[in-house]
């Protein structure tokens, strides 16, 4: 990115790239995950002290590759985004599905990012919307 880009399309990109991030779960595609994160990448996976909380590159791909390779299914169904600069948020629903069962989020997600790329990224369990998850 160049210093004479506006907010405003630095907003649009941002969120291309969270879209493009939340595209590249569904598609289990752990090397488009990897392109679009810093590889100082700082990921907590709820808003709770017992969180998964995830730090660098390499610990990404080892958590989230695993996670993934036992998925079937991942859908991550955006319901809409909103970006303020370098922050984009999003409200997302969650689909994860194996054999043993299917685990249903809803989502708002906070990424931050640096030269087009996500250097944090933390998902708070919506409140109030009901959460299945028989695993």
């Amino acid at each position: 990115m160049t210093e004479s880009i506006n907010a405003e399309e630095l907003e649009r990109e941002n969120v291309a790239v969270v879209n493009r991030f939340c595209q590249f779960w569904e598609a289990k595609d752990m090397e488009g995950l990897l392109s679009l994160i810093d590889d100082h990448i700082f990921y907590q996976m709820w808003d709770a002290d017992d969180a998964l909380k995830v730090q660098g590159k390499e610990e990404f791909e080892e958590t989230v590759g695993g996670f993934l390779e036992g998925m079937d299914t991942v859908e991550f169904e955006v319901l809409r985004s909103q970006a303020m600069g370098k922050i984009v948020i999003n409200e997302r629903v969650d689909r994860f599905i194996n054999e043993d069962g299917k685990m249903i989020f809803p989502i708002t997600g906070v990424f931050a990012l640096e030269s087009g790329k996500i250097v944090y990224w933390k998902d708070y369990i919506f409140p109030g919307k009901p959460m299945v998850s028989p695993f």
